[in-house]
């Protein structure tokens, strides 16, 4: 029976330089250093927030519930509100107009 082992796990600890440069030191690289940079910017990481598989695995599991209990309340609330402020404002104009009417006469 042959066992098959994996190989062993190597973690390297990177030091920050700056933002955006890690460097890594050892005697075993040739240049006894490895630096590496990370060169993207904001803007590359919010449109790849957009593609990542979590991202739409989130919008189709919480969308709904989101929409349902949030959007469509307050969607109704302010419809409410507005309608009222409307109404106000259309009895208010019409209780000038009458006034104006009286004292026309």
């Amino acid at each position: 029976v042959a066992v098959c082992t994996p190989p062993p796990v190597v973690v390297l600890e990177f030091e920050k330089i700056e933002k955006g440069w890690y460097q890594y030191k050892s005697d075993t690289l040739p240049s006894g250093e490895l630096k590496v940079t990370l060169d993207e910017t904001g803007w590359q990481e919010f449109i790849g927030f957009f593609k990542s598989p979590y991202f739409w695995m989130n919008i189709m599991m919480f969308g709904i519930p989101i929409l349902i209990f949030i959007i469509i309340p307050v969607g109704v609330i302010l419809t409410i509100i507005l309608l009222k402020r409307r109404k106000k404002r259309l009895e208010k104009e019409n209780d000038v107009s009458t006034i104006d009417k009286i004292n026309l006469q």
